[in-house]
């Protein structure tokens, strides 16, 4: 067991540290995009989009937040900017949904395309799912009058200000720290399925999914 959690270990390291090496120059990128206006600028161009999508135009800075740095940073200039607003809880479940969608593209699309996905097409298929997702929900939402009182914000924003670089870097740490932990408890889960067979298993019951995906046998343990 000793020599398991130690084979995992080292396992997860190395993953942590290709990992790392991308995750802290692209954070420091964006910071310098942030401390230049490219967000507040980015933010600006998505208004006429916002407004043809329904929602407030004053909510393409928060997209453009998702979109260049993370949720949780969106997320405080969210409630920053709601406050006072009248906003619904339909325009806030789409802005949500446009946020999962597509969140952290630098880091994220550069993950992907180290997996082989090339960069423009990761682009337009998160950014351009979100949009049209976005005008679906709206569509359907105003159609049907659903989810149209008005929305109650319930997070604080004293649990996300970075007033300080400081801040920003112990922020940064430990999402360092966090990614470790997920790689760590993944890879022991991932190593156990392989040591009882399971992967194995669980790739051919769910085969016949990922033909229809267009996806081959030799990337299910990866997909699992």
């Amino acid at each position: 067991m000793v020599e398991f959690i130690k084979n995992s270990s080292i396992k997860t390291i190395g993953i942590w540290l290709s990992v790392i090496r991308l995750m802290i120059p692209i954070a420091i990128s964006v910071k310098i995009l942030e401390e230049f206006g490219a967000i507040e600028f980015l933010g600006s161009l998505l208004e006429p989009l916002m407004i043809s999508i329904g929602l407030p135009g004053v909510l393409g800075l928060v997209w453009a937040v998702a979109l260049i740095t993370n949720l949780w940073t969106a997320a405080l200039v969210f409630v920053t900017i709601s406050s006072g607003m009248e906003i619904t809880s339909a325009e806030v479940t789409i802005l949500g949904i446009m946020m999962l969608f597509a969140h952290g593209l630098p880091l994220e699309i550069r993950m992907a395309q180290k997996c082989g996905v090339g960069a423009v097409f990761s682009i337009i298929l998160r950014v351009g799912s979100a949009i049209i997702t976005a005008y679906l929900f709206n569509w359907i939402f105003t159609s049907n009058s659903i989810l149209q009182d008005q929305a109650t914000i319930y997070i604080s924003t004293n649990n996300l200000i970075e007033s300080t670089y400081f801040d920003w870097v112990i922020n940064q740490l430990q999402s360092y720290i966090i990614v470790f932990i997920m790689l760590f408890v993944l890879t022991i889960v991932l190593d156990l399925l392989k040591h009882f067979g399971l992967v194995h298993k669980l790739g051919e019951i769910l085969s016949p999914y990922f033909k229809l995906m267009g996806l081959s046998k030799s990337v299910h343990p990866l997909l699992l």
